[in-house]
Order: C-alpha cells, then sequence, then structure tokens
C-alpha cells in the first residue's frame, strides 16, 4: 500500500511540474477567441491585427508607422486586463531587432507595465542578434529567433515579474535615442502571454504536501 501512495504522490507532483508554464492565456494565433471570463485583450488607438515573420505570428495595432505591430504612432498600446490577477510564467515579444534590420536607427525596445499597487515596469531591448536585456523588473530573458532580418527577433522573458500576480499587462514601445518617432525607430509584436495551469498548480500542491507528510511518517 506504500509504494502504491508513492506512486500516487509521484504521478501527481509529475503532472504539477510538467505543465506549469504552458498555459498560453494570450496567443496571436487565437487571441480573438478568448475567454472573456479570464481576461480581454483591447488596443489603442485603432483596432488589432496580426502579421506573420519567420514562422512566428505576433499581434499588433493597425495601421502606425508599420502595420500589424505595435509603434510609437499614436502612441500605440495593447493592454491584457485579468479578471483575476495571475501570475505572469512566460511572455514572448517578436519581431524586436537590432539596428540596422528593416532600416532601423536603434535596437529596439519594447515595454511591459504591470499594473499593480505600486506598478512596475520592464523594458526588453535586443542588444544583439542573440542576447537581449531585459530591465527594471525580475526574470530572464532568452532568445527564440534571432534578431536580425533573415529572423523573426522572437525573444522569451520568463517570470517577469516575480512572484507578484498581476491584474492588467500594458505593451508599448519606447523611442530611443534621439532618432524621431517613425518606423525607423521601435516597435514589436505581441506573440505569446502564458500562465501556470490551474489545475497542474493543484496537483504539484498536492504532490509537494504528500510527500512532505510522508517525510514525517516514515
Amino acid at each position: 500500500m506504500k509504494k502504491v501512495w508513492i506512486f500516487l504522490l509521484a504521478i501527481a507532483l509529475f503532472a504539477g511540474t510538467a505543465g506549469l508554464a504552458i498555459a498560453e492565456i494570450i496567443n496571436a494565433g487565437n487571441y480573438t477567441t478568448l475567454n472573456p471570463s479570464f481576461a480581454s485583450i483591447t488596443s489603442t488607438p485603432r483596432v488589432m491585427d496580426t502579421k506573420t515573420l519567420g514562422g512566428y505570428t505576433g499581434i499588433g495595432v493597425s495601421g502606425g508607422f508599420v502595420d500589424a505591430e505595435i509603434d510609437l504612432s499614436g502612441p500605440e498600446r495593447i493592454v491584457i486586463t485579468f479578471v483575476q490577477p495571475q501570475y505572469i510564467a512566460y511572455v514572448d515579444l517578436g519581431f524586436l531587432f537590432t539596428v540596422g534590420n528593416y532600416g532601423d536607427l536603434v535596437s529596439e525596445t519594447a515595454r511591459i507595465v504591470a499594473s499593480e499597487s505600486p506598478w512596475i515596469a520592464g523594458d526588453l531591448t535586443a542588444t544583439s542578434e542573440s542576447i537581449g536585456t531585459w530591465t527594471g523588473a525580475s526574470g530572464s530573458v532568452t532568445n527564440l529567433s534571432l534578431g536580425n532580418q533573415a529572423n523573426a527577433g522572437v525573444w522569451r522573458i520568463y517570470n517577469p515579474f516575480g512572484s507578484m500576480n498581476v491584474s492588467s499587462l500594458t505593451f508599448y514601445a519606447v523611442q530611443n535615442g534621439g532618432t524621431s518617432a517613425g518606423s525607423q525607430n521601435s516597435d514589436f509584436a505581441l506573440v505569446t502571454v502564458a500562465t501556470p495551469e490551474p489545475l497542474s498548480m493543484i496537483l504539484l500542491g498536492l504532490g509537494l504536501i504528500g510527500l512532505a507528510g510522508m517525510r514525517r511518517k516514515f
């Protein structure tokens, strides 16, 4: 019986950890069918649109300096509002390139603001084709597609706001240097926002509690 109990707890623990960061609650391919009981996504000053580059699809704002991206015209914004505050496992941003690609005069920078009290903002900058910096908030960055014209310039920010549960996320471009706010400055697209799956979190909790209890018992 003890072996069966250990096996069941191991399954719960594995299932909990296996799905922690795969609940893509915002994805460029399905954002129009987002469950309104979980979150909503809006844009200003125009409607949202999508584009695909190098095999990645991103959400942006129609028109502006660069169509279907989030650029400095307007200025453009995309806002995700959660019905209940959520922990953010990772965010993927795309079409964020280093200087010299697509005529850019700067290395592009995207900003994400978590609307909490106090609010916190992080800036993602493509500092080289494979290296990005994430400043102003916690988390780490990895490159998914090189930031050059032959690829899609996609970056994943893990754990962007630490353990904080956020009520909303606002995405907008940051003007760099003395370059004018046009297509040669920052612009990018939102690819993915992911949170841990609720069932996985429950299973993980049950597994950890069970293992702790067994340690005391045996």
